[in-house]
């Protein structure tokens, strides 16, 4: 009687069942882009292909019948394929002739979630460092719905679309916290809202789809000390730099801090009104000042005083404070608001290279994974190897929130 075997695309493709499920953060992003990398396969060299996303076009009104054209000022977003994580299996001949099922368990579900956590864990490290908006306070466990629906108000505050497309991806500290928190919302026993989070997602509420992410990113702030730095200079941000004085003895600014300057407001995307706080920004550089206080902080969004694609109430202040967000050296949580077209994660197609024991590709939902598996003549063995060659990018950040938490 012959015997059956488990075969290479057979094994891809349970592989990447089981690492789809285990993303809470990619599957969350935009992932219609997969199908721009479909053409060829690439040999793994180091950078892979870019793309240049179109971004949505922006207009602004006129009062009254003369016309006032405008020039088209079209902006895009790249997004290179330029990251590779994979997993290397080792499983004997014989285990193949085992059911998928019992593969599966053995061989293919711990290494496929692995795998996951660390793109799960990349890609919410890009998150974290490329979101300016934030909710929340340092040193304060979020456990109520109330702080996350004031850090929505951000996302409403820049037109973020409210079409089921809203994900809150919060650490296992929040989750424990909320649920505690939500009981007396919800009119439920703790056990009732316990089992929301018991599939990784939580029932839609607040306009939010919920999953729990053990890899969330936290941040550590610099080592700014208490002094309160100054704009050093007028009409300073337009192209994403700040010089900065009075900021103390050589303190560190550090990617992902996020701060507001003086005199700077946010706006309504479309009308332009300015609102009711201070623009948020992520700094983008890790730099610091000199032994005097003076510097250069390097962040984003860019300031836009005017025009279609406006996005501050003007010039921060001459000699106006500079205010962190959070405290100097401190490490805390960070929580993620964010819709699916905030940003964007694509995977590209990897070539099968030929005289190969295995050799699969699988793709499910904008993820591709690659299975190789042949003979090492140097040291006479098998080798396998699960491959994911990716990148993300930011599309819609204004889309996005952080929601700060307690230390870790």
């Amino acid at each position: 009687m012959s015997q059956t075997l488990i075969t290479s695309q057979e094994l891809t493709r349970r592989f990447l069942d089981v690492l789809h499920s285990n993303m809470a953060i990619v599957k969350n992003m935009d992932l219609q882009y997969e199908a721009k990398f479909a053409e060829g396969g690439y040999d793994g060299q180091k950078i892979g292909p870019t793309l240049q996303i179109r971004k949505p076009n922006q207009f602004t009104v006129r009062t009254g019948w003369p016309m006032a054209q405008q020039d088209m000022t079209e902006t895009y977003a790249s997004l290179t394929i330029d990251t590779v994580n994979g997993v290397d299996l080792n499983f004997p001949d014989a285990d193949l002739a085992l059911r998928i099922d019992d593969f599966e368990k053995r061989y293919i579900e711990p290494a496929a979630k692995r795998l996951a956590a660390e793109v799960d864990k990349t890609a919410g490290l890009y998150i974290k460092n490329h979101t300016y908006q934030v909710g929340g306070t340092a040193g304060t466990q979020p456990n109520t719905a109330l702080i996350f629906a004031n850090a929505a108000r951000k996302l409403k505050n820049q037109l973020v679309p409210i079409d089921g497309n809203i994900a809150a991806i919060i650490t296992p500290e929040t989750e424990a916290a909320l649920v505690g928190g939500l009981t007396p919302l919800q009119f439920n026993p703790q056990q009732a809202v316990s089992k929301m989070f018991e599939t990784g997602q939580m029932s839609n509420m607040l306009g939010f789809n919920w999953y729990m992410s053990q890899v969330l990113s936290s941040h550590t702030g610099g080592t700014r000390t208490n002094t309160t730095p100054q704009v050093n200079g007028a009409t300073q941000g337009t192209a994403g730099t700040v010089l900065v004085k009075g900021a103390g003895v050589s303190p560190t600014w550090t990617v992902g801090d996020v701060f507001t300057m003086a005199g700077c407001y946010d706006v309504n995307p479309e009308t332009k009104q300015t609102l009711p706080y201070l623009k948020q920004l992520v700094v983008t550089e890790a730099s610091n000042a000199d032994g005097s206080g003076d510097g250069t902080i390097t962040f984003e969004p860019a300031l836009v005083i005017s025009g279609a694609y406006q996005n501050c109430s003007g010039y921060p202040t001459n000699s106006g404070a500079i205010t962190w967000l959070g405290t100097a050296s401190y490490t805390y949580s960070n929580d993620i608001l964010m819709h699916k077209k905030a940003f964007a994660f694509a995977s590209a197609p990897l070539v099968l290279p030929g005289g190969m024991d295995m050799a699969a590709t699988a793709e499910m939902d904008g993820l591709r994974v690659r299975f190789v598996r042949g003979y090492d003549i140097v040291n006479a063995r098998m080798l396998s190897r699960m491959d994911i060659f990716y990148g993300v990018t930011k599309l819609r950040p204004e889309w996005a929130t952080r929601v700060i938490g307690v230390g870790v």
